[in-house]
């Protein structure tokens, strides 16, 4: 071989190193730092993002907290995930040339529909009895003081099932009924006379018999049986009387039921409470009832949802333009960095094209399969084995430096860059592997030139 053409082999071996050198850092780049699914999935698992829920979090209400429970935080955090997707999409985009214009729009309506809509759920999820309890003015058990007691397992009972509910409402109309016979029992007690009284309980009762204070120590122990008597008479002479007070305290209970409230929230719960009135005092079977409780929740999910849409919307500006705070000199640096991407969008086909016209031209210059091979597995072999030896004490030397930068953000320089460098690693292995092969191949090549040029073309 000539001098000139050593020369040029040398040249083209050189050319063939910094193209496969430069094509293994553009494409590893291309694949991690400049490709915005990957910044995207690294920033949602990072400690940036958990910040920002947390910041995110403290400016929701309290209230607004309360009405979506325990599922406020994931829903935050699925918002702030979801917007720093759009978001890093949207400056790749700006920076790969793909937009004209960057704006970083954070839209704060998902925020505020996922919120609410979480709270319609807890709500429709709750148990009827308790949001009524927490969401309306005073309790259920409340509304039937004075005329039956009612405990918050009777009401439970009524939403078991058709027995229970008619049970429910027996006990509920014999409370009533015992209620009502004490009450004519007192009326009766204070209408007749202690000599009346004395005679239901003496026999031969002579009140001439008695002193007045006699008398009285006698009404005091004869309370009990005096009282036994009166409502045995009340129970036999006056029953038409006795079901007219009972109807009239359970059309009372029933016509008490009001929505009259200044907040559709406390409104639709008390309309829930009122529901169940109408199932221990009014007429309405169990379907009507049941059916009448699944609408009554329903409707409190709703308004407990436009209430914490409305709260968020009067706290939350509908949407913030990043960009148009951005101060002058970060877009300018921004739009260099922008330069620099687009470059090396062009760089990541440049490189590999220059590469295999290289290795085109070796196959020119020698016009040696073996010989291309060689020079070309060399070449291959030598930059797989810097690039992958590089790569491991880029990685042992970056780890410890990274691992001193302040959290969040040093979390997030540590993944981008141990993995840029984990990709390149992995590229440098392949590139080891089939520059290997390309020797492997000039080897056979050569070998098989030589067994061949030592054979008797007469034999």
């Amino acid at each position: 071989m000539s001098l000139a053409r050593s020369v040029a082999t040398v040249l083209l071996a050189g050319l063939l190193f910094a193209s496969v050198l430069g094509a293994n850092a553009t494409v590893a780049a291309d694949q991690t730092v400049l490709d915005d699914e990957f910044v995207a999935d690294r920033l949602t698992d990072s400690e940036v993002t958990a910040s920002v829920s947390e910041s995110l979090l403290d400016g929701v209400g309290d209230q607004q907290s309360a009405f979506v429970d325990d599922r406020v935080e994931s829903v935050v955090e699925g918002y702030v995930a979801s917007q720093t997707d759009a978001l890093v999409s949207e400056v790749y985009a700006y920076l790969h040339g793909d937009r004209a214009e960057l704006t970083l729009t954070v839209e704060t309506a998902p925020l505020i529909e996922n919120l609410s809509a979480a709270a319609e759920q807890r709500v429709r999820e709750e148990d009827p009895i308790a949001l009524v309890r927490n969401y309306s003015e005073g309790s259920i058990e409340e509304r039937f003081a004075g005329s039956t007691s009612v405990t918050s397992d009777d009401l439970a009972r009524l939403d078991d099932n058709a027995s229970s509910y008619e049970t429910v409402r027996t006990e509920v109309r014999a409370d009533i009924r015992e209620r009502v016979v004490d009450e004519l029992v007192d009326e009766l007690y204070a209408e007749v006379t202690t000599d009346e009284l004395l005679a239901l309980v003496i026999d031969d009762y002579d009140p001439t018999a008695y002193s007045d204070a006699e008398k009285q120590r006698l009404l005091d122990e004869y309370d009990a049986e005096i009282r036994a008597a009166l409502e045995q008479r009340v129970e036999q002479t006056r029953g038409e009387e006795i079901d007219r007070r009972v109807q009239s305290r359970l059309d009372d209970l029933a016509g008490s039921v009001s929505t009259d409230e200044a907040d559709n929230v406390s409104a639709a719960a008390t309309a829930m409470g009122g529901t169940y009135v109408q199932g221990v005092a009014g007429e309405m079977d169990y379907a009507t009832f049941d059916t009448q409780v699944t609408a009554a929740q329903d409707t409190l999910a709703v308004a407990v949802g436009d209430r914490v849409a409305a709260d968020l919307q009067a706290q939350l500006p509908a949407e913030m333009a990043l960009a148009e705070s951005m101060p002058a000199e970060q877009r300018s640096q921004l739009d260099t960095v922008a330069s620099a991407v687009q470059l090396l969008d062009v760089l990541v086909f440049v490189f590999p094209v220059i590469a295999i016209a290289a290795i085109g031209l070796l196959f020119l210059l020698t016009g040696s399969i073996g010989r291309t091979a060689g020079v070309t597995g060399v070449t291959l072999t030598i930059v797989g084995v810097l690039t992958v030896g590089g790569s491991l004490i880029g990685r042992s030397l970056l780890a410890d430096r990274l691992a001193a930068l302040p959290e969040p953000i040093g979390g997030v320089i540590e993944s981008f860059a141990l993995d840029t460098i984990g990709q390149v690693s992995a590229q440098s292995l392949w590139v080891l592997v089939v520059g290997l092969a390309f020797v492997v191949v000039a080897v056979g090549v050569r070998y098989r030139s030589r067994t061949e040029s030592t054979v008797d073309p007469m034999a």
